[in-house]
């Protein structure tokens, strides 16, 4: 499971969110992994944003990581802009 954390560290690192972001979610990791999470809840989020097609995929990502910072939340995880892909319809993008 480790090993599953530090590839999605990475993945956030290579993406371009900023390391701000990244190193929270790495500290947030290693404190889940020490078990010191008992005052914070983890949530997963598996779907699809529509927005209006005038912003683009950085500037979506760019408010979103700003609505989470806002609230001294952290996120880690990938996105992919999936406009005109029917396999998103599945909720499950291949």
């Amino acid at each position: 499971m480790e090993k599953e954390f530090k590839d999605e560290y990475w993945k956030l690192c290579l993406s371009g969110v900023p390391s701000k972001t990244a190193i929270e979610f790495l500290k947030g990791v290693e404190s889940l992994m020490e078990g010191n999470m008992e005052s914070e809840r983890v949530i997963k989020i598996d779907g699809c944003v529509m927005i209006d097609s005038k912003i683009s995929h950085d500037d979506f990502l760019d408010m979103f990581i700003k609505f989470v910072e806002s609230h001294d939340w952290t996120f880690g995880g990938a996105t992919s802009d999936v406009t005109g892909r029917e396999d998103y319809k599945d909720n499950e993008v291949k």
